[in-house]
């Protein structure tokens, strides 16, 4: 049995600090979280791990006034897996598209002093019809590279990839870089990026998938 048997959706969810009034305007749709709302997630997120006899707040997470913050899910990746390097998604995109995964949905969570969008990949599900200005953008995030990654599997049924710290064009001295793909099983692997000492395009260090840079601008 294949730990994607048990997957429903794969959502990637991106924050952003900046550009979500650009993607509104572009149609993508907006869902709004207020206060109410968010403490009916928390309670699911306690309900969901205490019916399993997992400790909703075992992975110490906090808000930004130090509250803590509750979650349902088993780690897959982040810190001791993924951490000290940047990350780019747009290679998974195919690897779901394979595995029978379809972008069922796009839509950006309102929260205070940001914005968080949701790529919501699902499974035997018809493909979300995005115009072609949005498809771009969309494709600019999934192009960009991240510096902050965690993985989580849901019990029900959804895979999160939470993303955060998109890596600006002036930030020089990262070399650790990953791309992330999804393997049949529904493992991840991270391949790493060789870096160029001539100004040709990088090349992953995997055999197999060196075409996957023909379709990335830098």
């Amino acid at each position: 049995m294949s730990l994607l048997d048990e997957c429903q959706v794969v959502s990637l969810a991106f924050s952003l600090k900046t550009g979500v009034d650009e993607l509104i305007a572009l149609g993508i749709r907006t869902v709004n979280r207020g206060v109410k709302d968010a403490q009916r997630v928390q309670a699911k997120f306690v309900e969901q791990a205490e019916g399993i006899g997992r400790d909703a707040f075992r992975l110490g997470r906090t808000d930004r006034q130090g509250t803590p913050l509750p979650d349902s899910g088993r780690l897959m990746f982040g810190h001791e897996k993924a951490e000290g390097g940047a990350f780019m998604f747009v290679a998974l995109t195919d690897d779901l598209f394979a595995a029978g995964f379809r972008m069922a949905d796009v839509n950006i969570l309102r929260e205070e002093h940001r914005g968080r969008l949701f790529i919501n990949f699902k499974k035997n599900s018809e493909l979300h019809d995005l115009e072609d200005f949005a498809i771009s953008a969309v494709e600019r995030i999934l192009n960009s590279w991240w510096l902050n990654l965690q993985g989580f599997r849901n019990p029900d049924g959804r895979w999160t990839l939470n993303v955060s710290g998109r890596m600006l064009s002036t930030q020089q001295g990262i070399n650790d870089k990953k791309v992330v793909r999804m393997n049949p099983d529904g493992t991840f692997r991270f391949l790493q990026v060789r870096q160029p000492t001539t100004t040709t395009q990088p090349a992953i260090t995997e055999k197999g998938d060196r075409n996957f840079f023909n379709k990335i601008s830098y």
